[in-house]
């Protein structure tokens, strides 16, 4: 857990101003992972979705779903396969809703990126609704949105983009080859 300097008992009560914690921890824990810090990374999520993981509001819950997403991330980039997982399903399992509030915002906000990091966000946040989407059975919101992905960002010259594209194109053929039998889904 993080250390009390960097989590004071005494947050904010002011509603907008739990949002603007919350947001900032979510980005701190995405510039860790950025860095090469994943457990660093790790446990700014779990302060988060310790003390946000029961509020109501909306925006509070859009960052906690950010921050269990963005955790899986952390976790699988340090070959923890199963805690990814379980973490994504997790955030599946409570916050899918707010999970997909918050990708659509972040696609919003970065459609007409040009600067490469701001790409990657957007080429993110499309595949890990994708991810949701296909968890969530709908099937046929997720094929389009990977086909969507794949054609846009096909001929990106960030290695990262790339990698991510045939990540969605691999996805896709599994999604049209397993379309009516779910239970023969591998997960990408």
């Amino acid at each position: 857990m993080l250390s009390p300097r960097w989590w004071p008992s005494d947050l904010p009560t002011d509603p907008q101003q739990r949002v603007l914690v919350a947001r900032a921890l979510a980005s701190k824990g995405m510039a860790l992972i950025n860095e090469g810090r994943p457990q660093e990374a790790i446990n700014v999520y779990d302060a988060l979705v310790a003390r946000f993981a029961n509020a109501h509001d909306l925006d509070l819950r859009g960052s906690v779903a950010l921050a269990l997403n963005n955790k899986a991330i952390a976790l699988d980039r340090l070959g923890r396969s199963d805690e990814s997982q379980g973490t994504h399903l997790d955030m599946v399992t409570r916050f899918s809703e707010e999970a997909l509030m918050v990708f659509d915002e972040t696609a919003r906000r970065f459609a007409h990126a040009v600067e490469p990091l701001a790409r990657e966000q957007l080429v993110s946040a499309l595949f890990s609704k994708t991810w949701v989407l296909h968890d969530l059975g709908r099937l046929d919101e997720a094929l389009p949105l990977l086909t969507e992905l794949i054609t846009r960002f096909e001929h990106d010259a960030n290695p990262d983009i790339q990698e991510m594209v045939s990540i969605a194109r691999d996805a896709r053929d599994q999604i049209s080859k397993s379309e009516g039998d779910e239970g023969k889904f591998r997960r990408w």
